[in-house]
């Protein structure tokens, strides 16, 4: 019987040593998806701010060399 409860324990033990484990690898996750969520929507802003220039923007002439 004590042997029965002590293979329960250690069995205990190791899933939530991998519990915490995953749990930590999932923090570590969901901190990159937001640092990724962070920089598309900083691009995105720089993207709009290029298509409004390009079309704020007179062509140029051509080069004197035309």
């Amino acid at each position: 019987m004590d042997e029965r409860l002590e293979n329960l324990e250690t069995q205990i033990a190791f899933q939530e040593r991998t519990i915490e484990k995953l749990n930590q690898a999932l923090i570590s996750q969901q901190c990159q998806i937001d640092d990724m969520e962070l920089q598309i929507r900083i691009l995105v802003e720089k993207l709009r701010d290029v298509r409004v220039v390009e079309q704020s923007t007179e062509p140029e002439p051509p080069p004197p060399h035309y």
